[in-house]
């Protein structure tokens, strides 16, 4: 993924068992992806568009958004 992607967290593959017990913390939140995070591989460093706070995620959990959720 390059920087500058619009992302979303990437709840719908979480374990079920997981989601039943808790809700989508991020929904209809978009992040701008600004790359990895340095000295913490495997982990994204994201801003939130609606708080321009940053997050840092795992990688596995985030995805490109798509054209409707832009």
């Amino acid at each position: 993924m390059k920087p500058s992607t619009l992302v979303k967290y990437n709840y719908e593959d979480l374990p079920e068992d997981w989601k039943e017990k808790n809700a989508n913390p991020f929904s209809g939140v978009r992040f701008i992806f600004i790359g990895e995070t340095q000295n913490m591989k495997g982990h994204a460093s994201c801003i939130s568009l609606s708080d321009n706070k940053i997050y840092i995620f795992d990688i596995d959990n985030i995805k490109k958004a798509t054209e409707e959720e832009m």
